[in-house]
């Protein structure tokens, strides 16, 4: 939620999210749906904040009533 009923949806890919995860023994080596790898650099960017590496969303939609997030498939 950014503020009240407002809220901003981003879309990620799943094989990148799970390379955010340090401990890597608990996944078994998993192929990707995607040409390219979770690990390759257009899948992150540098967070201006922490400037650690994180996740790049694959789709950002606007900002909306949480109401109405359905409206934006």
């Amino acid at each position: 939620m950014v503020t009240g009923n407002q809220m901003k949806r981003r879309d990620f890919r799943l094989d990148v999210l799970l390379k955010e995860n340090a401990d890597e023994s608990s996944y078994e080596t998993q192929m990707s749906l995607f040409a390219e790898s979770g690990d390759s650099e257009e899948n992150w960017m540098i967070d201006p904040i922490t400037h650690n590496p994180v996740p790049k969303p694959i789709k950002e939609y606007p900002l909306t009533d949480y109401r109405r997030v359905q409206d934006y498939e």
